[in-house]
Protein backbone atom coordinates (compact mmCIF):
# COMPACT_ATOMS: atom_id res chain seq x y z
CA UNK A 1 0.00 0.00 0.00
CA UNK A 2 1.24 3.43 -0.91
CA UNK A 3 0.43 6.23 2.32
CA UNK A 4 1.32 10.02 0.93
CA UNK A 5 1.09 13.43 2.15
CA UNK A 6 1.46 16.20 -0.23
CA UNK A 7 2.23 18.93 1.79
CA UNK A 8 2.70 22.42 -0.16
CA UNK A 9 6.43 22.84 1.61
CA UNK A 10 9.46 21.14 1.26
CA UNK A 11 10.95 22.91 3.99
CA UNK A 12 9.22 20.36 6.62
CA UNK A 13 10.04 17.50 4.42
CA UNK A 14 12.04 15.88 7.32
CA UNK A 15 9.50 15.78 9.29
CA UNK A 16 6.61 14.22 7.26
CA UNK A 17 9.14 11.61 6.17
CA UNK A 18 9.74 11.03 9.92
CA UNK A 19 5.63 10.55 10.22
CA UNK A 20 5.71 8.49 7.42
CA UNK A 21 8.05 5.86 9.02
CA UNK A 22 6.42 6.33 12.15
CA UNK A 23 3.00 5.37 10.84
CA UNK A 24 3.79 2.31 8.19
CA UNK A 25 5.85 0.78 11.86
CA UNK A 26 2.54 1.56 13.84
CA UNK A 27 0.37 -1.49 14.73
CA UNK A 28 -2.65 0.65 12.47
CA UNK A 29 -0.64 -0.65 9.51
CA UNK A 30 0.83 -3.85 10.95
CA UNK A 31 -2.36 -5.07 12.78
CA UNK A 32 -5.56 -2.72 11.78
CA UNK A 33 -5.01 -1.93 8.03
CA UNK A 34 -8.77 -1.78 7.55
CA UNK A 35 -7.99 1.61 9.72
CA UNK A 36 -5.53 3.19 7.07
CA UNK A 37 -7.74 5.77 6.22
CA UNK A 38 -6.97 9.12 5.15
CA UNK A 39 -9.53 10.71 8.30
CA UNK A 40 -7.56 8.29 10.84
CA UNK A 41 -4.31 9.46 9.21
CA UNK A 42 -4.81 13.23 9.74
CA UNK A 43 -6.07 12.71 13.40
CA UNK A 44 -2.55 11.43 14.00
CA UNK A 45 -0.98 14.00 12.06
CA UNK A 46 -2.85 17.07 13.47
CA UNK A 47 -2.53 15.08 17.05
CA UNK A 48 1.80 14.63 16.94
CA UNK A 49 2.81 16.57 14.66
CA UNK A 50 4.77 19.12 16.19
CA UNK A 51 6.54 16.82 18.63
CA UNK A 52 7.99 14.61 15.44
CA UNK A 53 8.84 18.30 13.77
CA UNK A 54 11.06 19.35 17.39
CA UNK A 55 12.83 15.75 17.13
CA UNK A 56 13.11 15.04 13.80
CA UNK A 57 14.10 18.80 12.39
CA UNK A 58 14.10 21.64 15.02
CA UNK A 59 15.80 20.25 17.61
CA UNK A 60 14.71 23.28 19.91
CA UNK A 61 17.67 24.66 17.87
CA UNK A 62 15.51 27.75 16.45
CA UNK A 63 12.04 28.52 16.14
CA UNK A 64 11.26 27.94 20.24
CA UNK A 65 9.24 31.41 20.93
CA UNK A 66 5.83 30.87 22.21
CA UNK A 67 4.75 33.18 18.45
CA UNK A 68 7.18 30.54 16.75
CA UNK A 69 5.28 27.74 18.40
CA UNK A 70 1.77 28.97 17.51
CA UNK A 71 2.71 29.89 13.80
CA UNK A 72 4.21 26.75 13.31
CA UNK A 73 1.00 24.43 14.58
CA UNK A 74 -0.87 26.58 12.54
CA UNK A 75 0.90 26.15 9.54
CA UNK A 76 1.49 22.42 9.81
CA UNK A 77 -2.00 21.42 9.86
CA UNK A 78 -3.02 19.07 7.25
CA UNK A 79 -6.58 18.77 5.38
CA UNK A 80 -7.70 15.52 3.78
CA UNK A 81 -6.78 17.28 0.30
CA UNK A 82 -2.80 16.51 1.69
CA UNK A 83 -3.30 12.71 1.90
CA UNK A 84 -2.98 9.95 -1.01
CA UNK A 85 -3.26 6.38 -0.82
CA UNK A 86 -2.64 4.22 -3.41
CA UNK A 87 -2.68 4.79 -7.16
CA UNK A 88 -3.69 8.62 -6.29
CA UNK A 89 0.00 8.18 -4.97
CA UNK A 90 1.24 7.06 -8.03
CA UNK A 91 -0.80 9.62 -9.87
CA UNK A 92 0.96 12.51 -7.31
CA UNK A 93 4.51 10.90 -7.65
CA UNK A 94 4.54 11.35 -11.61
CA UNK A 95 4.64 15.07 -11.36
CA UNK A 96 7.00 17.75 -10.37
CA UNK A 97 5.98 18.60 -7.13
CA UNK A 98 9.16 20.91 -5.69
CA UNK A 99 9.75 17.93 -3.44
CA UNK A 100 6.48 18.48 -1.74
CA UNK A 101 4.70 15.19 -2.01
CA UNK A 102 6.13 12.49 -0.20
CA UNK A 103 4.88 9.05 0.08
CA UNK A 104 6.51 5.51 1.46
CA UNK A 105 6.01 1.83 0.34
CA UNK A 106 4.30 0.57 3.49
CA UNK A 107 5.50 -3.02 2.57
CA UNK A 108 8.89 -2.21 1.89
CA UNK A 109 9.40 1.25 3.58
CA UNK A 110 10.23 2.62 0.65
CA UNK A 111 9.83 6.45 0.59
CA UNK A 112 9.39 8.73 -2.49
CA UNK A 113 9.64 12.41 -3.03
CA UNK A 114 8.24 14.40 -6.05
Amino acid sequence: MLIGIDFGDNDFNITVRAFLKLFVDSSIVESHPKNVTKENILKIWNECFYGIYLITQNGFGYQTSIEDEKWLKKHLILKERHIYLGQECLDRISQDNNCEFTCIETDKGEIFNS
